[in-house]
Protein backbone atom coordinates (compact mmCIF):
# COMPACT_ATOMS: atom_id res chain seq x y z
CA UNK A 1 0.00 0.00 0.00
CA UNK A 2 1.27 3.29 -0.81
CA UNK A 3 1.62 5.79 1.51
CA UNK A 4 1.35 9.25 -0.01
CA UNK A 5 0.97 8.57 -3.41
CA UNK A 6 1.49 11.71 -6.32
CA UNK A 7 -1.60 12.53 -7.72
CA UNK A 8 -2.23 13.91 -11.24
CA UNK A 9 -5.95 14.86 -12.08
CA UNK A 10 -7.24 15.54 -15.32
CA UNK A 11 -10.35 17.50 -16.10
CA UNK A 12 -12.19 18.03 -19.68
CA UNK A 13 -14.89 20.07 -19.96
CA UNK A 14 -18.09 18.94 -21.39
CA UNK A 15 -16.81 15.30 -21.82
CA UNK A 16 -20.09 13.29 -21.95
CA UNK A 17 -19.74 9.98 -20.33
CA UNK A 18 -22.09 8.15 -22.60
CA UNK A 19 -19.85 9.27 -25.52
CA UNK A 20 -16.90 6.67 -24.15
CA UNK A 21 -16.83 2.81 -25.17
CA UNK A 22 -15.95 2.38 -21.05
CA UNK A 23 -19.63 4.03 -19.95
CA UNK A 24 -21.32 1.76 -23.03
CA UNK A 25 -20.67 3.52 -26.55
CA UNK A 26 -19.80 1.50 -29.34
CA UNK A 27 -19.35 4.14 -31.89
CA UNK A 28 -17.25 6.50 -30.60
CA UNK A 29 -13.77 6.14 -30.79
CA UNK A 30 -12.17 6.54 -27.47
CA UNK A 31 -9.36 3.84 -27.23
CA UNK A 32 -7.05 5.20 -24.87
CA UNK A 33 -9.56 6.53 -22.15
CA UNK A 34 -11.32 2.94 -22.59
CA UNK A 35 -8.39 1.26 -22.00
CA UNK A 36 -7.44 3.51 -18.77
CA UNK A 37 -10.66 2.65 -17.80
CA UNK A 38 -9.91 -0.94 -17.97
CA UNK A 39 -7.07 -0.66 -15.54
CA UNK A 40 -9.15 1.64 -13.04
CA UNK A 41 -11.68 1.59 -10.24
CA UNK A 42 -15.07 3.58 -12.73
CA UNK A 43 -18.03 5.40 -10.97
CA UNK A 44 -20.92 4.25 -13.25
CA UNK A 45 -22.98 6.47 -11.49
CA UNK A 46 -20.96 9.96 -10.17
CA UNK A 47 -22.46 13.46 -10.91
CA UNK A 48 -21.24 16.95 -10.69
CA UNK A 49 -22.76 18.74 -7.79
CA UNK A 50 -22.20 22.31 -9.60
CA UNK A 51 -22.56 23.41 -12.54
CA UNK A 52 -21.59 24.98 -15.21
CA UNK A 53 -17.67 25.12 -15.43
CA UNK A 54 -16.24 27.54 -12.52
CA UNK A 55 -19.02 26.28 -9.77
CA UNK A 56 -17.66 22.38 -11.08
CA UNK A 57 -14.19 23.74 -10.28
CA UNK A 58 -15.01 25.04 -7.18
CA UNK A 59 -16.14 22.03 -5.87
CA UNK A 60 -12.98 19.68 -6.87
CA UNK A 61 -11.07 22.76 -5.56
CA UNK A 62 -12.65 23.22 -2.43
CA UNK A 63 -14.33 19.92 -1.54
CA UNK A 64 -17.32 21.63 -1.13
CA UNK A 65 -20.87 21.31 -2.46
CA UNK A 66 -20.49 24.79 -4.32
CA UNK A 67 -24.25 25.60 -5.13
CA UNK A 68 -25.56 26.45 -1.69
CA UNK A 69 -23.15 29.24 -1.66
CA UNK A 70 -21.64 30.88 -4.42
CA UNK A 71 -22.14 30.94 -7.92
CA UNK A 72 -20.43 31.89 -10.94
CA UNK A 73 -17.86 34.10 -9.17
CA UNK A 74 -14.22 34.30 -7.75
CA UNK A 75 -13.11 31.60 -5.15
CA UNK A 76 -14.07 32.32 -1.55
CA UNK A 77 -11.03 33.47 0.12
CA UNK A 78 -12.15 31.94 3.12
CA UNK A 79 -11.92 28.17 1.78
CA UNK A 80 -8.95 26.24 1.57
CA UNK A 81 -7.83 24.57 -1.64
CA UNK A 82 -6.95 21.39 -2.13
CA UNK A 83 -3.44 21.99 -3.42
CA UNK A 84 -3.24 24.03 -0.93
CA UNK A 85 -3.50 22.06 1.82
CA UNK A 86 -1.10 19.89 -0.16
CA UNK A 87 1.37 22.28 -0.22
CA UNK A 88 1.38 22.16 2.92
CA UNK A 89 1.89 18.41 3.81
CA UNK A 90 4.88 19.02 1.44
CA UNK A 91 4.02 18.22 -1.95
CA UNK A 92 4.65 20.37 -4.91
CA UNK A 93 1.24 21.04 -6.72
CA UNK A 94 1.51 22.40 -10.27
CA UNK A 95 -1.69 23.82 -12.32
CA UNK A 96 -1.71 23.43 -16.11
CA UNK A 97 -5.20 24.93 -17.59
CA UNK A 98 -6.22 26.02 -20.87
CA UNK A 99 -10.47 26.84 -19.66
CA UNK A 100 -10.42 30.17 -19.56
CA UNK A 101 -11.73 31.65 -15.85
CA UNK A 102 -9.15 30.25 -13.77
CA UNK A 103 -7.58 33.53 -13.33
CA UNK A 104 -9.55 35.79 -15.38
CA UNK A 105 -10.63 39.04 -13.34
CA UNK A 106 -9.54 38.08 -10.22
CA UNK A 107 -11.31 35.09 -10.01
CA UNK A 108 -8.52 33.31 -8.27
CA UNK A 109 -9.06 29.41 -9.12
CA UNK A 110 -4.74 29.23 -8.88
CA UNK A 111 -4.55 29.95 -5.11
CA UNK A 112 -2.74 27.39 -3.28
CA UNK A 113 -0.53 26.12 -6.41
CA UNK A 114 3.09 26.38 -6.21
CA UNK A 115 2.78 26.94 -9.54
CA UNK A 116 0.68 27.70 -12.36
CA UNK A 117 0.24 27.73 -16.02
CA UNK A 118 -2.64 29.12 -18.00
CA UNK A 119 -2.26 28.12 -21.23
CA UNK A 120 -3.74 31.04 -23.30
CA UNK A 121 -6.19 30.63 -26.68
CA UNK A 122 -9.36 29.02 -25.94
CA UNK A 123 -11.30 32.60 -25.43
CA UNK A 124 -15.14 32.19 -25.23
CA UNK A 125 -17.92 34.45 -26.70
CA UNK A 126 -16.40 37.28 -24.76
CA UNK A 127 -12.90 36.88 -25.83
CA UNK A 128 -13.59 36.25 -29.61
CA UNK A 129 -10.06 37.97 -30.30
CA UNK A 130 -8.10 35.56 -28.70
CA UNK A 131 -9.67 32.85 -30.04
CA UNK A 132 -9.26 34.09 -33.39
CA UNK A 133 -6.31 34.89 -32.83
CA UNK A 134 -4.73 31.59 -31.76
CA UNK A 135 -6.68 29.59 -34.14
CA UNK A 136 -4.59 32.09 -37.03
CA UNK A 137 -1.33 30.36 -35.68
CA UNK A 138 -2.38 26.31 -36.02
CA UNK A 139 -0.54 24.63 -38.41
CA UNK A 140 -0.99 21.16 -37.44
CA UNK A 141 -2.70 19.17 -34.67
CA UNK A 142 -0.30 19.92 -32.52
CA UNK A 143 -1.54 23.67 -31.90
CA UNK A 144 -4.80 22.35 -30.86
CA UNK A 145 -5.44 23.86 -27.40
CA UNK A 146 -5.76 20.04 -25.87
CA UNK A 147 -2.66 19.06 -28.09
CA UNK A 148 -1.03 22.19 -26.46
CA UNK A 149 -2.24 21.69 -22.86
CA UNK A 150 -1.70 18.32 -22.39
CA UNK A 151 2.17 18.95 -24.07
CA UNK A 152 2.97 21.39 -21.04
CA UNK A 153 1.66 18.89 -18.55
CA UNK A 154 3.84 16.46 -20.23
CA UNK A 155 7.04 18.18 -20.06
CA UNK A 156 6.28 19.50 -16.54
CA UNK A 157 6.21 16.29 -15.36
CA UNK A 158 9.74 14.94 -17.37
CA UNK A 159 11.09 18.30 -14.86
CA UNK A 160 9.10 17.02 -11.77
CA UNK A 161 8.54 13.21 -11.88
CA UNK A 162 11.11 12.02 -9.11
CA UNK A 163 9.44 15.09 -6.70
CA UNK A 164 6.35 14.60 -4.60
CA UNK A 165 3.84 15.99 -6.53
CA UNK A 166 -0.13 16.88 -7.56
CA UNK A 167 -0.41 17.97 -11.18
CA UNK A 168 -3.77 19.39 -11.89
CA UNK A 169 -4.63 19.70 -15.70
CA UNK A 170 -7.55 20.89 -17.40
CA UNK A 171 -8.58 21.14 -21.10
CA UNK A 172 -11.86 23.11 -21.90
CA UNK A 173 -12.12 21.20 -24.99
CA UNK A 174 -14.34 18.95 -26.27
CA UNK A 175 -16.26 22.45 -25.80
CA UNK A 176 -17.32 24.15 -28.16
CA UNK A 177 -16.03 25.55 -31.06
CA UNK A 178 -15.71 22.21 -32.07
CA UNK A 179 -12.83 22.41 -34.36
CA UNK A 180 -10.45 19.62 -34.08
CA UNK A 181 -8.63 18.31 -36.87
CA UNK A 182 -10.92 17.14 -39.42
CA UNK A 183 -10.00 13.43 -40.17
CA UNK A 184 -11.37 12.94 -36.44
CA UNK A 185 -14.27 14.34 -37.65
CA UNK A 186 -14.47 12.13 -40.77
CA UNK A 187 -15.51 8.88 -38.83
CA UNK A 188 -18.58 10.57 -37.86
CA UNK A 189 -19.79 12.14 -40.96
CA UNK A 190 -19.51 11.25 -44.57
CA UNK A 191 -17.58 13.27 -47.15
CA UNK A 192 -16.81 15.96 -44.55
CA UNK A 193 -15.26 18.83 -45.68
CA UNK A 194 -14.24 21.22 -42.82
CA UNK A 195 -17.83 22.41 -41.78
CA UNK A 196 -18.65 24.01 -38.45
CA UNK A 197 -21.77 25.08 -36.80
CA UNK A 198 -22.32 26.59 -33.35
CA UNK A 199 -24.58 25.06 -31.13
CA UNK A 200 -27.86 26.19 -30.12
CA UNK A 201 -28.51 26.78 -26.51
CA UNK A 202 -31.92 26.06 -26.74
CA UNK A 203 -34.37 24.08 -29.28
CA UNK A 204 -32.48 23.91 -32.23
CA UNK A 205 -36.12 23.85 -34.47
CA UNK A 206 -37.24 27.42 -33.14
CA UNK A 207 -32.93 28.69 -33.30
CA UNK A 208 -33.54 27.80 -37.54
CA UNK A 209 -31.35 24.83 -37.16
CA UNK A 210 -32.04 21.39 -39.45
CA UNK A 211 -31.53 18.15 -38.46
CA UNK A 212 -28.27 18.24 -40.95
CA UNK A 213 -26.87 21.57 -39.13
CA UNK A 214 -27.55 18.55 -35.29
CA UNK A 215 -26.13 15.81 -36.58
CA UNK A 216 -23.15 18.17 -37.99
CA UNK A 217 -22.81 19.48 -34.48
CA UNK A 218 -22.81 15.76 -33.31
CA UNK A 219 -20.05 14.79 -35.78
CA UNK A 220 -17.88 17.96 -35.22
CA UNK A 221 -18.23 17.33 -31.34
CA UNK A 222 -17.21 13.59 -31.32
CA UNK A 223 -14.50 14.75 -33.35
CA UNK A 224 -13.39 16.56 -30.80
CA UNK A 225 -14.17 13.72 -28.39
CA UNK A 226 -11.91 11.44 -30.17
CA UNK A 227 -9.45 14.35 -30.60
CA UNK A 228 -9.12 14.60 -26.40
CA UNK A 229 -8.83 10.95 -25.62
CA UNK A 230 -5.95 10.90 -28.25
CA UNK A 231 -3.78 13.32 -26.07
CA UNK A 232 -5.36 12.72 -22.27
CA UNK A 233 -4.43 9.41 -21.91
CA UNK A 234 -1.29 7.83 -22.37
CA UNK A 235 -0.92 8.70 -26.01
CA UNK A 236 1.74 11.29 -26.14
CA UNK A 237 5.12 10.40 -25.64
CA UNK A 238 5.90 12.11 -22.34
CA UNK A 239 3.32 9.69 -20.62
CA UNK A 240 4.67 6.59 -21.16
CA UNK A 241 7.75 6.43 -19.85
CA UNK A 242 6.98 8.00 -16.02
CA UNK A 243 3.64 5.70 -16.68
CA UNK A 244 6.09 2.46 -16.55
CA UNK A 245 9.57 3.26 -15.84
CA UNK A 246 9.87 5.81 -12.49
CA UNK A 247 8.97 4.68 -9.65
CA UNK A 248 7.32 7.77 -8.58
CA UNK A 249 5.20 8.41 -11.52
CA UNK A 250 4.50 4.69 -11.58
CA UNK A 251 2.92 5.34 -8.13
CA UNK A 252 0.59 8.17 -9.24
CA UNK A 253 -3.05 7.69 -9.36
CA UNK A 254 -4.28 9.79 -12.38
CA UNK A 255 -7.93 10.74 -11.73
CA UNK A 256 -9.97 11.61 -14.91
CA UNK A 257 -13.27 14.36 -14.66
CA UNK A 258 -15.75 16.20 -16.94
CA UNK A 259 -17.86 18.84 -15.44
CA UNK A 260 -21.10 17.74 -17.27
CA UNK A 261 -20.26 14.31 -18.30
CA UNK A 262 -21.12 12.52 -15.14
CA UNK A 263 -17.51 10.74 -15.36
CA UNK A 264 -14.87 10.00 -12.45
CA UNK A 265 -12.00 7.31 -13.00
CA UNK A 266 -9.27 6.75 -10.52
CA UNK A 267 -6.17 4.19 -10.78
CA UNK A 268 -5.72 1.75 -7.80
CA UNK A 269 -1.88 1.99 -6.47
CA UNK A 270 -1.72 -1.84 -6.84
CA UNK A 271 -2.71 -2.04 -10.28
CA UNK A 272 -5.87 -3.78 -9.43
CA UNK A 273 -8.83 -3.44 -11.28
CA UNK A 274 -12.60 -2.74 -10.09
CA UNK A 275 -15.34 -2.96 -12.90
CA UNK A 276 -19.01 -2.36 -12.70
CA UNK A 277 -21.67 -3.09 -16.40
CA UNK A 278 -22.94 0.80 -16.66
CA UNK A 279 -26.27 0.59 -16.45
CA UNK A 280 -27.28 4.13 -18.86
CA UNK A 281 -28.34 3.38 -22.28
CA UNK A 282 -26.43 4.59 -24.89
CA UNK A 283 -28.63 6.81 -27.42
CA UNK A 284 -29.26 5.99 -30.43
CA UNK A 285 -26.59 7.76 -33.59
CA UNK A 286 -28.27 10.72 -35.51
CA UNK A 287 -29.26 10.31 -38.98
CA UNK A 288 -26.72 9.66 -41.56
CA UNK A 289 -23.81 9.11 -39.00
CA UNK A 290 -21.72 6.02 -40.08
CA UNK A 291 -22.02 2.83 -38.71
CA UNK A 292 -19.78 1.43 -36.06
CA UNK A 293 -17.65 -0.50 -38.17
CA UNK A 294 -14.44 0.51 -37.81
CA UNK A 295 -11.73 -1.16 -35.34
CA UNK A 296 -11.37 0.02 -32.14
CA UNK A 297 -7.88 -0.77 -32.47
CA UNK A 298 -7.38 1.52 -34.66
CA UNK A 299 -6.87 5.26 -34.44
CA UNK A 300 -5.38 8.83 -35.67
CA UNK A 301 -1.63 7.99 -34.80
CA UNK A 302 -0.84 7.26 -38.32
CA UNK A 303 -1.91 10.92 -39.59
CA UNK A 304 -0.51 12.98 -36.78
CA UNK A 305 1.75 15.34 -37.86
Amino acid sequence: MIDRPNVVMIVADTFRSDRLGAYGNRWIHTPYLDEFARQSVVFDHHTVSSFPTMPARADYLTGTFSYTHMGWEPLPRRLATLPQILSRAGYHTMGVVDTPFYIRNGFGYDRGFDDFLWVRGQGDDTRPHERADMRSTWRSEEDRMVARTMTEAERWLERHYDERFFLYVDTWDPHEPWDASDYYTARYRERYKGEQIYPAYGDWKRAGLTQDDVDLGHATYCGEVTMVDFWSDGSSPSWTPWASGRKRWSSSPPITASTSGSTVTSVRPSGSTTRRRPSQRVPPRPSGWPSPGYSRSSGPRSTRS
